[in-house]
Order: C-alpha cells, then sequence, then structure tokens
C-alpha cells in the first residue's frame, strides 16, 4: 500500500462531512475521489471544507471506481443502496469503511462479509477502539461484576424479561445483544424468558408489563403499577447477592425528543424507586441507579 492511504467517498452528504473533518486530521490519509449524483450535495462539501474543491467528482460510483487509483473506499450513502456499492468496492479489491447500519438483509451482510475476506472492511460504528467500551467489551468477555461474582459462588441475577422475538432476532443475525444481556449470558446466566415474567421472577422493560400487553399482545404477563413493580423487584433481588435491571425507554425518548413521553416515563421511575425503597432495608442493601449517557437529559 501506498505510504498515504488513498480514500475515495461514495456520497458526500452530511455524514461523509464530518468524515472530512476528522480525516483532515490524519497526515496518512488522503481523500482522493468523491461520487455523488447530487452536485448540491458536493458544492456543499466545496464550500466547508474549501481544500476539497480540486478532488475529483463523479456522479456515478463506477466511474470513480474505475478511473481513480486508490486504497479504500468509505460508503456514505442511504443504507439500500449499501450492498450492491460495497460490493462493487470489494470486487475491485479495495478496503472499505460502510456507514450503519450496514445492509438490509442478513444474507446480503453475509455476503459482503465473504467478499471483504482479505480486506479491512469495517462498519463505522462509534468507539471501536476507545479506551474505555475496549475495557466494557473485554469485561462483558468474563473479567465483568457478574463473572466475578457467580466465580467466587456467590448470585448475580440480569431480572429483565426478553421476548421470544428477541432470542429470534439474535439468533438470525437481525440484532445485536447490548452489554447487559451480553454481560450476563457470559456469565453464563439464561436470560430471563416469558415464563420467568408469568412466574414473577423478572420484570418488563418498562416495569410494568403493559407493553408487553400492548406492544406484543401477551396477556398473560402479570401487570403492576410503578409501586407494585419496585416492590416486586426488590422480591426478586431478596434470592440473590447483586441483581440489576436494564431500563432504555429513557434512551429512546431522548432520541426521539419525546419530552412529554419521558415525564411520563420519568413519573414511572420515581414510583419504582419508590416502591422498592419501601420494601428493602437500607441497611443492608444498596441500591444504584445510573445512565448510559444523555440523551433524555
Amino acid at each position: 500500500m501506498a505510504e498515504k492511504v488513498r480514500i475515495g467517498f461514495i456520497g458526500a452528504g452530511g455524514i461523509a462531512r464530518a468524515h472530512i473533518k476528522r480525516l483532515m486530521d490524519i497526515p496518512e490519509a488522503e481523500v482522493v475521489a468523491f461520487a455523488d449524483p447530487s452536485e448540491a450535495a458536493m458544492g456543499r462539501m466545496r464550500t466547508e471544507y474549501p481544500h476539497t474543491a480540486g478532488i475529483p467528482f463523479f456522479s456515478d460510483y463506477r466511474q470513480m471506481l474505475g478511473r481513480v487509483p486508490m486504497d479504500a473506499v468509505e460508503i456514505h450513502t442511504p443504507h439500500t443502496q449499501h450492498f450492491e456499492q460495497g460490493m462493487a468496492v470489494l470486487s475491485a479489491g479495495k478496503h472499505l469503511l460502510m456507514e450503519k447500519p450496514r445492509v438490509c438483509s442478513v444474507p446480503h451482510a453475509h455476503a459482503l462479509i465473504e467478499a471483504g475476506k482479505g480486506k479491512v472492511f469495517m462498519v463505522s460504528y462509534q468507539r471501536h477502539f476507545q479506551g474505555p467500551y475496549v475495557r466494557v467489551r473485554e469485561g462483558g468477555d468474563g473479567g465483568n461484576l457478574v463473572a466475578s461474582l457467580r466465580r467466587a459462588e456467590s448470585t448475580a441475577c440480569l431480572c429483565k424479561g426478553y421476548p421470544d422475538g428477541f432470542f429470534a432476532a439474535v439468533a438470525s443475525g437481525k440484532r445485536l445483544r447490548s452489554v447487559n444481556p451480553y454481560a450476563a449470558q457470559q456469565a453464563g446466566q439464561t436470560l430471563p424468558t416469558r415464563a420467568a415474567m408469568a412466574a414473577q421472577r423478572a420484570l418488563s422493560a418498562e416495569f410494568t408489563g403493559a407493553g408487553w400487553r400492548s406492544e406484543l399482545g401477551d396477556q398473560d404477563t402479570p401487570l403492576y403499577s410503578p409501586h407494585d413493580a419496585g416492590r416486586q423487584l426488590a422480591a426478586i433481588a431478596s434470592n440473590y447477592a447483586f441483581t440489576y435491571f436494564e431500563h432504555w425507554q429513557t434512551d429512546l425518548l431522548g432520541h426521539h425528543r419525546d419530552l412529554a413521553g419521558a415525564v411520563s416515563d420519568f413519573a414511572v421511575i420515581d414510583g419504582v424507586i419508590e416502591g422498592l425503597l419501601s420494601a428493602v432495608d437500607l441497611e443492608q442493601t444498596l441500591i444504584l441507579v445510573g445512565s448510559d449517557h444523555g440523551n433524555v437529559e
């Protein structure tokens, strides 16, 4: 490979401009061509980053791949176009960085992985190589708190129930596990299912069970008030040295900028905490409440 990595861009829109901004700080990277059917997008790129004005611009990415020598390509187009473009890039012998989501079907994903063997092929998920996230992954692979407790012959439990669709989606490759179920399974825990929910050994993601009834149509799911859900959480936790729970609605509501929904959700959380506090002995119990990041805040 050349002393500098020569990079072509397929797509010149907003996310492409964000990548250009970062590549400006990497002396070993050189952007050598752009391809985008929109001249307006390329015009904005040149306005924001004048140094791109002399870089060749093509309306067809196939022309770019055929005419400009390059080592790698970044794809920043709508994900419905990723498979065709990615296969063309890899078939041309280039390394590939592709924005998320990768493709629209599992067979297409497997086909790209196969085509990318022998090349650097990555999906642009953030923070792959940042220290804290590397450490979280290493912890999830066996060095996490849950695994440590189980090795010490203590007890730990992730007490959020997971519907049948979750397990089917993971098995098919349509979704990944977040760090909490990943860490639990790596430590040897079987994730709670709808049977655990029915037996009152787990709670639904939104605590009360209402979502399982309304969204999943599971009318056998126990239904709790927020206060009673908190007391039930305390009852479940009494069986373990360490119990933890994953509530992701705040993250979702924050991404959607749903203020009314967030206010409603915090009212539920307040009720759950109130019920939890009414049922535990704080002289014997430590309660930790955390947030992964500040979308809703």
